[in-house]
């Protein structure tokens, strides 16, 4: 399992240095996948992470006032898809567990 987290987040790294030059909302979604990424393999991204998971779960839609679940959760998952090297597998984890819930 470490080896599996080690390896997630040696990956995570490349694709944030990778996208240093592109713009700031490609940079939040490549956090926002390394940092809830980490979370679903069991990992804490501390204090570096909290602003990326708050600009998550700050992402919510309604529907006639009231929370959607499922409009959230596919709004999110556009943010997510915003990360240009973001592998598709945790993309989909991230939203499967996170994507309609109100907040960590």
């Amino acid at each position: 399992m470490k080896r599996k987290i080690s390896a997630f987040l040696a990956a995570a790294t490349s694709v944030l240095i990778l996208s240093t030059g592109t713009a700031q909302a490609n940079d939040d979604a490549c956090g926002m996948v390394l940092c809830l990424g980490g979370r679903i393999l069991g990992g804490d991204g501390g204090s570096e992470c909290s602003s990326y998971e708050k600009k998550y779960f700050s992402i919510i839609k309604t529907k006639k006032g009231k929370f959607s679940p499922s409009r959230t959760a596919k709004e999110r998952d556009k943010q997510l898809k915003k990360c240009p090297g973001g592998d598709s597998g945790i993309v989909s984890k991230i939203g499967d567990k996170f994507g309609g819930v109100r907040g960590l």
